[in-house]
């Protein structure tokens, strides 16, 4: 690693200092290798930073694929439902034709026996409306469990995805904070033991 630091040069102050030249060497290579640990952190940093980043551009990516995914089948299931009303409708609306063309014709032959006829097709008309309600409710029922039940899964997988990404996220800093805090101890006790240094061959 090429760093600012000269440790020869370093060595040649601490002996004009009268620090023996044994001593000027151990102390020079010792900040050599505190100078380079700060570096390496300095990149481990850094490369923890470009991690989350990606990370939280991933995750933004799958959420948005998720939504698109959940829209596209919201909006079929829309449609079928709408496709199916149409022709319930149209069912109903040619029965009910022909249950009211049924009813004149009977009428023009005798009112008594249509009035009967009609009480009975009326009667089989409501028990019909009814099985079709029931149906079409029972439908319906399915189609919104059906479709809450993947809004939870949804929503349970998104909040996992958070859960673990905050926690590595918790735990890279927390090992980082307290590697910064071993290298500023390192850093004073060097500060230290050189200021001690100095001053040893100051007072000589």
């Amino acid at each position: 690693m090429n760093s600012p630091f000269n440790p020869m040069q370093y060595v040649h102050q601490l002996e004009e200092a009268g620090v023996p030249s044994e001593q000027a060497e151990v102390h020079a290579g010792a900040l050599v290798k505190v100078l380079d640990n700060y570096a390496q952190l300095q990149k481990v940093k850094e490369a923890v930073t470009a991690a989350i980043a990606a990370s939280e551009v991933q995750l933004r990516v799958e959420i948005a694929g998720v939504e698109v995914r959940l829209r596209a089948e919201i909006a079929e299931a829309e449609a079928r439902l709408q496709t199916m009303i149409a022709e319930a409708e149209a069912r109903l609306r040619t029965k009910i034709a022909e249950a009211e063309s049924r009813l004149r014709t009977a009428l023009a032959e005798l009112e008594a026996r249509v009035n009967a006829r009609f009480e009975k097709l009326e009667a089989r008309v409501n028990v019909r409306f009814e099985k079709l309600e029931a149906r079409v409710n029972t439908r319906f029922e399915k189609l919104e469990a059906r479709v809450n039940t993947r809004f939870e899964k949804v929503e349970a997988w998104i909040d996992t995805r958070f859960e673990k990404l905050e926690a590595r996220i918790d735990t890279r800093f927390e090992k980082l904070e307290a590697e910064i805090k071993r290298m500023r101890l390192s850093n004073a006790i060097i500060i230290a033991l050189a200021i001690a240094i100095l001053a040893q061959g100051y007072f000589r």
